[in-house]
């Protein structure tokens, strides 16, 4: 690893400039569920369908000139799984008779008695939660006593890939590119696929991400050229959870910041998963250039390059409820009687992260002899901390803690934490800057016989790797901005 490479995954390719020739291919690839055959607890075969097409061009637009190159690849997944169960209501459970849904039978061999005050496993409808009912008259009809049912859950997927290459000869001395990278995905939730039954509520997401680099390479001189780049990187993920109803639309006293979603879960019974709506956006733009330098048996290189990223996270959650058979011992019987084990909420949570990254580097690649070389150099790579725009970051000193010193900013934060504005927080990003990170490289190759079959390699460098960008979104979900709890046995 040279100097020249920092942090991060490196990648080498090499890609023709072009040619006076046009070339392009086609392909397919399908999938078919006739190829397959049915699981034995399915009373039919599950539906896949999944097709890989698309194909590439490429050729001269001005010959000896100007060249282009295009590509693209989708692939499509049509899937409808059959073998899904869940316990839904029965209609005695409704008229508060859980004898069967109790019984030995309907447990693995293991019966369940509910808890006192209810003898026989029966419970008197008039206790009933109405909110419970209002959400067990929008569920299924079972299939047996034990009010199980067997489902499929539709699925879709379509991703795509797309590639395009321009290439300009200016002259012998210079040339010019461009690359733009593309990949698409999108799933929607699948209860949008099957409205009839809200079990099989999910999240539906839509992404893409971009990349795009232009690039300028000049031959200054018989032994020096100069590489020019500019690339834009962007990330942009979005997931919004199935919209079946919200506790006010139910009967339940609970404030949601994401309309007509609830999430629910019944111990040995159903789930209503609504997810957490959220979106993600990461964007870099970075610069770079490179010098090399050709003197007898060395190849002198140096380069900077410059980054800045820019993240934009949002996480909205939707209140939950968990019904575990805690306070009966029967998961479907603590839900008709509206008493969950626990109730979840958090308020939104946004994330605005920013980042630099520079490196300077030089390095030269020496001959020593036909058969040995030597590569040397050192980076400089300081480590300039992300910075959260909207200031949600903290920090705890255990010395402020035992000091009893408090945030001047959030004066009703325990003792010990500090936030951007308080005397002696760095910024807005809880860290200070690194200036001296210096990583020497040095290695060494030797050709064995001297034909460029068997080579042995030795290396030894200091390099620098650092955070992600979205490192601090568990700050961003504390409070005092974001408000996470979680109440055992609600009232």
């Amino acid at each position: 690893m040279s100097a020249q490479h920092g942090q991060g995954t490196t990648i080498h390719s090499v890609t023709k400039a072009g040619t006076n020739a046009l070339h392009g291919d086609a392909f397919e690839f399908v999938r078919n569920d006739r190829f397959d055959a049915r699981p034995y607890f399915s009373f039919r075969r599950p539906s896949l369908k999944r097709k890989q097409f698309g194909g590439t061009l490429g050729g001269p637009i001005v010959k000896n000139k100007l060249f282009f190159f295009g590509g693209y690849q989708r692939t499509t997944l049509r899937q409808e799984p059959v073998n899904r169960v869940a316990f839904v209501p029965t209609p005695a459970m409704l008229a508060g008779n859980f004898t069967a849904v109790a019984s030995a039978a309907c447990n693995a061999g293991r019966p369940i008695n509910l808890a006192a005050p209810f003898a026989n496993n029966r419970i008197d409808p008039t206790l009933y939660s109405k909110a419970a009912l209002n959400i067990a008259s929008k569920l299924p009809l079972p299939g047996d006593p034990c009010g199980a049912i067997v489902y499929g859950s539709r699925n879709i997927a379509n991703d795509g890939q797309g590639v395009g290459a321009i290439d300009y000869q200016w002259s012998d001395k210079h040339s010019l590119f461009g690359r733009y990278v593309a990949t698409t995905s999108e799933s929607p939730d699948p209860f949008t696929l099957t409205p009839g039954n809200i079990l099989t509520a999910g999240l539906g997401s839509d992404s893409l991400t971009q990349a795009f680099t232009v690039g300028d390479t000049y031959r200054i001189g018989p032994d020096m050229v100069n590489a020019f780049h500019l690339a834009v990187n962007r990330v942009a993920v979005s997931r919004t959870g199935a919209r079946l109803f919200g506790p006010a639309d139910v009967g339940i006293n609970a404030y949601s910041y994401v309309p007509k979603a609830l999430a629910l879960s019944v111990t040995g019974g159903f789930g209503l998963a609504s997810g957490t709506d959220s979106t993600f956006r990461t964007t870099t733009y970075q610069t770079s250039d490179d010098v090399s330098l050709f003197r007898g048996t060395h190849e002198m290189s140096f380069g900077t390059n410059i980054a800045q990223s820019r993240s934009n996270t949002n996480l909205i959650s939707a209140p939950g409820f968990v019904f575990n058979g805690s306070n009966t011992g029967l998961g479907m019987a603590d839900f008709f009687l509206g008493r969950p084990a626990i109730f979840t909420a958090a308020s939104p949570n946004a994330l605005y992260m920013r980042q630099w990254n520079v490196g300077l580097y030089g390095q030269d690649t020496w001959k020593l002899t036909p058969r040995l070389t030597m590569n040397y150099g050192v980076r400089w790579e300081p480590f300039l901390p992300q910075v959260s725009a909207n200031g949600r970051v903290y920090n705890f000193d255990i010395d402020r803690f035992r000091q009893g010193i408090k945030s001047t900013v959030f004066k009703n934060a325990p003792a010990g934490f500090y936030y951007p504005g308080d005397p002696g927080f760095p910024g807005k990003s809880g860290i200070n800057k690194q200036w001296l990170n210096f990583g020497p490289r040095l290695g060494l190759a030797w050709d064995v016989q001297g034909d460029g079959r068997t080579s042995v390699r030795a290396f030894y460098g200091l390099s620098y790797d650092y955070l992600p960008l979205q490192w601090r979104i568990g700050a961003g979900r504390a409070a005092p901005w974001v408000i996470p709890f979680a109440v055992s046995n609600p009232p």
